[in-house]
């Protein structure tokens, strides 16, 4: 019995030990990788040292001192593979202490050098191990398998995500291989792409405070919105809290996302972020590269120069892009310019231009039926050198933005100016510093492609223009086009700071903007709210649509003293009576304050939207 006892105690924490070193293989093998690489280094140095103290107590008596240095470098190699040479050094070694380190010593070195071999060879132990792991934490589906999607979940894992789940029908070997170094886990079986109740149990989804995290980023939009709704209808079977959930759809319908989105009559997910490629590139420069950022303001917000952009290529990233430069281009004080180079682009911008027609008529937009490399192009620019301060490559081929970049770059060189120019397409954006080096941004990226990260600030922007009841609670029932109203809000803070002379440090703990700063900076924002709505379509109200809203509010009224009809915005015929110079926004406001006996003051939102900036800052790690 004794025998046993003692036995046990060796037994138990061997296993517990080998178990260890089990599950840690089954991390991310790419950074174990570096964690070994070092921990060989040093184990190699403490063998030497290890072996070459025991054997320097012995050549006094029996070993000389060039056979101890050979045979040192021998047992300090040896050890990598599992041998040792206690019986030769054993007595330098008298005390317990040094007996464990010279052993720890063997066990680490063995763990470097098995641990190539534990993941080749217990690949499919270790992704059992994966998969009973995944339930531990919240959990991230990645529907679609592919070079972006990779990078994306590395992204994510380096943010502290630990539990990413990949899922795709036919996934290459090579695919396969990677999903596993990077610590991941596949899944190809018939339950995980049909998203079933089944799968759901099986990865720990349906826990009641597990977080579930879905990206449907295939190659399909099709398929993508498939992988959605099949999901979703087993969430609400298993009667997973909608709080719980997130959704990113890869796809090209805008109106697809108010689909998915819960709302008091519908289960859906708690937020959702409809995207694509094009959008992203151009939310990604946005993000990296803002227009703000080629402008200089003075201490009380006015801009001192004007934005004036030049965009080369008019597919749709370039629309994308030009979307986003009308938005973030607007500034106290200043005028904004657009030049679009592209041949044909009448023929790509029928959409656009049915659909955004206000935004091209309203802003200072001129187009070119001109290619980048075209003289057209470089007459512009040396016309308009004093002024350009922003030109955005978009053609769609990274071989051709490349080109024309290198041409305009030299352009610029020898004109002794630095005119940023940035290249966008689906691989990411690249900005081509005055060394010639590219600084590339991938668009799959977490801050683009996490609508939980995205939504804090959004959420807070949101509560603060209600201005009432629970924050959680006025996003929970926010549709769609008023989240990515609040998204653009949201992206629009470090233009706000930078206007303002702060950063976003400072302004966590210091900032109260007054007087004429305030009024610039309230000003600028209502500019790019105005924006904005140009960029989703909208229009100014004309004072006759005006009126007829104004009598279907009194009919509605007298049937309903509590209606929530709105005089000033036509989301069906996407008009906006608020889409006027901020200098007229008091009066409308008693305009229709005087029909509703409401106490509405639309400047005063924009302030409110202001000054909520620290409050923003503070709440961007809340908990959604």
């Amino acid at each position: 019995m004794e025998l046993i006892k003692n036995g046990m105690k060796i037994v138990l924490p061997t296993a517990a030990l080998f178990v260890a070193v089990i599950v840690c293989l089954a991390f991310r093998p790419e950074k174990i990788k570096k964690v070994i690489a070092k921990m060989a280094l040093g184990i190699a140095v403490g063998a030497m040292f290890s072996y070459g103290y025991g054997y320097a107590n012995q050549t006094a008596n029996q070993m000389p001192p060039s056979v101890a240095v050979i045979r040192s470098t021998m047992d300090a190699l040896r050890i990598f593979v599992g041998g040792n040479n206690w019986d030769a050094v054993k007595t330098a070694y008298p005390a317990n202490w040094q007996q464990f380190l010279f052993w720890l010593l063997h066990l680490v070195a063995l763990f470097t050098s098995a641990s190539a071999v534990i993941t080749s060879l217990g690949s499919r132990l270790i992704r059992r191990i994966r998969m009973r792991l995944l339930p531990l934490w919240d959990i991230s589906v990645i529907y679609g398998l592919n070079d972006s999607t990779l990078s994306f979940a590395a992204k994510l894992m380096d943010q502290g995500v630990r539990s990413v789940l990949f899922v795709e029908q036919n996934p290459s070997q090579a695919l396969s291989d990677r999903v596993e170094r990077k610590g991941c886990v596949l899944r190809s079986d018939p339950q995980a792409l049909k998203a079933t109740p089944k799968f759901l149990k099986s990865i720990g989804a349906i826990r009641r405070k597990r977080k579930l995290h879905v990206y449907a980023l295939g190659a399909d939009a099709a398929s993508n919105r498939q992988y959605a709704q099949h999901i979703l209808e087993s969430l609400q079977k298993c009667d997973v809290a909608q709080e719980n959930t997130t959704l990113t759809l890869l796809c090209t319908e805008e109106d697809t996302a108010q689909v998915f989105l819960r709302s008091e009559a519908r289960y859906g997910f708690g937020s959702v972020l409809a995207v694509n490629e094009p959008e992203m590139a151009a939310r990604m420069l946005i993000h990296a590269f803002p227009p703000c950022d080629v402008i200089c303001f003075d201490n009380q917000g006015r801009a001192q120069n004007s934005f004036h952009g030049v965009v080369i290529g008019f597919g749709h990233i370039g629309q994308a892009v030009l979307k986003q430069l009308v938005v973030h281009g607007q500034f106290t004080d200043n005028s904004f310019r657009a030049a679009v180079f592209s041949p044909r682009y009448s023929q790509r911008m029928g959409f656009m231009a049915h659909e955004c027609g206000q935004m091209l008529k309203h802003y200072d937009i001129s187009f070119y039926d001109s290619d980048g490399r075209s003289c057209e192009v470089y007459d512009y620019l040396a016309k308009h050198a004093d002024s350009v301060n922003y030109i955005a490559l978009c053609t769609g081929k990274d071989a051709s933005n490349m080109e024309i970049a290198e041409q305009l770059r030299v352009f610029f060189r020898n004109r002794n100016m630095r005119t940023p120019i940035y290249m966008c397409s689906n691989n990411g954006i690249f900005y081509q510093n005055a060394d010639g080096q590219l600084e590339p941004k991938e668009i799959y990226d977490p801050k683009i492609l996490c609508s939980d990260q995205i939504d804090r600030m959004a959420m807070v922007l949101h509560h603060h223009y209600i201005g009432v009841g629970d924050m959680r609670e006025n996003w929970k029932n926010c549709n769609y086009f008023d989240r990515m109203s609040s998204r653009s809000a949201a992206d629009f803070l470090h233009t706000i700071l930078r206007a303002a002379g702060t950063t976003e440090a400072s302004a966590r703990g210091n900032w109260a903007p007054r007087g004429e700063l305030l009024e610039n900076l309230a000003k600028m924002e209502h500019l790019r709210w105005n924006a904005f709505h140009y960029a989703m379509g909208f229009r100014p109200m004309t004072e006759e649509e005006y009126e007829a809203r104004v009598a279907e509010f009194l009919r509605k009224r007298s049937a309903d003293p509590n209606t929530t009809y709105r005089i000033a915005r036509d989301m069906e015929r996407r008009i906006h009576a608020c889409m006027i110079p901020w200098e007229s926004l008091d009066r409308y406001s008693d305009k229709e304050n005087a029909v509703t006996g409401q106490n509405r003051d639309y400047a005063e939102n924009d302030r409110q939207n202001i000054c909520a900036m620290k409050d923003v800052l503070q709440k961007m790690d809340i908990d959604l």
